[in-house]
């Protein structure tokens, strides 16, 4: 029981950015309810899931767990979600960087045609 609770503390610096980077993508999300912010909410979320496996259930599996098929292993499974989940992220955060780049070009050409 020591050991399980020596883990989750050791292991929660792991967990805590990625929690907070979904609840401040859902967060973003309730206020814009745009594309980009469900791009971020799918990749940090899929993110920390993977996480947590990898912390608390991969440990203490058995080795039987490892396998769905006879070619297809469940680490490899877990690595093609998780590039998709860091790739979603990334789509999702470029979207949104390019829409406050443009939304700043915005009103600093109104503020340029205000002056003259």
């Amino acid at each position: 029981m020591e050991t399980i609770e020596l883990d989750f503390m050791g292991n929660f610096k792991f967990f805590l950015p990625q929690a907070l980077i979904l609840a401040i993508s859902i967060y973003y999300y309730m206020r814009k309810h745009s594309l980009d912010g469900l791009l971020l909410i799918l990749g940090s979320g899929l993110s920390l899931c993977i996480l947590l496996y990898h912390l608390f259930i991969l440990p203490y599996g058995s080795p039987s767990l490892g396998y769905i098929d006879d070619t297809i292993s469940l680490s490899s499974l877990l690595s093609i979600l998780s590039l998709m989940s860091s790739l979603s992220f990334v789509a999702g955060f470029l979207m949104l960087i390019i829409k406050q780049v443009k939304l700043k070009n915005n009103t600093i050409e109104n503020d340029i045609q205000n002056i003259k």
